[in-house]
């Protein structure tokens, strides 16, 4: 069931881009997410609707949150939002969906996506994602652009890569999958986070996936402040390395793995606990930085 805010039920539009994402499996390091809601952030999107939650979650894996905010208890669910800006390219209108991969009901909850995205006449849909791979953050961030047909030349001249990846796969595959079947193009923007920094929050992909959907498709933002977050966390992921001869190191070796093409190897417990020694810094880091922010 999808809730609409207030009379939003009635919005409409005669054509559209629709862009999605969701937190979860298809999103290392929050990069497809941190880079949606900055997108919507920075288009002043409004929130018109989201897909109930109560047939989509075990709540006992993605757990409902309870906070305080100006001395009232709130409770927050595992939510799939809907924003709308209008005219933002060509005269298209924008929805984005950012969301939780749901675990149950996938179908349904697709199903649900392709009502909505009719309603708003959607010509072309874009997915971002990412992955972790075995890539050295001091390269350029690596992306990967595919796509399930031919782009119409409206949004794109280039003729981009079809999807040709087989295996386990998550709620984006289902959605692309019902689109193809009514015939609306899907272009996918994935992301390659560094398997050492998974748990990280990372900026500079986020930068990187807005920066490829500007270039791609025209649609841009005030990147100041994403461009300001992305460059302090690389200079405190680098700082932490330096301060590490055992991760710099493995950096290294990495860098050299990475430029040779050499494929993925194997982690060694070596490995796994120098990922978690140089996650604990950089939480830490981060923790003391937002403390700074509140006291100034």
């Amino acid at each position: 069931m999808i809730n609409y805010i207030n009379n939003e039920k009635d919005i409409k539009s005669e054509s559209s881009i629709f862009i999605f994402a969701f937190a979860g499996w298809p999103d290392a390091g929050q990069s497809a997410t941190n880079a949606l809601k900055t997108l919507s952030d920075n288009l002043n999107a409004k929130k018109f609707a989201e897909i109930d939650s109560e047939n989509f979650f075990n709540f006992s894996r993605e757990r409902p949150l309870v906070y305080t905010e100006k001395e009232k208890r709130l409770l927050k669910w595992p939510s799939n939002e809907f924003f709308f800006v209008p005219k933002i390219i060509n005269n298209l209108d924008l929805v984005i969906l950012n969301g939780i991969e749901p675990h149950l009901k996938w179908n349904t909850f697709g199903d649900l996506v392709i009502e909505l995205s009719q309603k708003f006449n959607v010509e072309l849909v874009i997915t971002l994602g990412a992955l972790l791979d075995a890539i050295p953050h001091t390269r350029k961030p690596k992306l990967t652009i595919t796509s399930t047909k031919n782009i119409p030349d409206k949004f794109s001249s280039k003729q981009y890569e079809r999807a040709s990846y087989e295996g386990p796969t998550g709620i984006t595959s289902i959605l692309l999958d019902k689109f193809s079947k009514i015939d609306i193009s899907c272009l996918s923007i994935w992301a390659h986070t560094p398997h050492y920094l998974q748990a990280s929050p990372n900026p500079i992909l986020s930068l990187a996936l807005l920066n490829k959907l500007e270039s791609e498709i025209g649609i841009k933002s005030d990147l100041t402040k994403l461009n300001s977050k992305a460059a302090k966390f690389r200079a405190r992921l680098d700082n932490a390395i330096l301060q590490d001869s055992e991760l710099n190191n493995y950096v290294k070796n990495l860098e050299e793995r990475y430029d040779s093409s050499i494929p993925t190897f194997e982690n060694t417990e070596e490995d796994v606990k120098l990922f978690h020694d140089l996650e604990d810094f950089l939480k830490n880091v981060r923790s003391d930085e937002e403390n700074n922010e509140q006291n100034i």
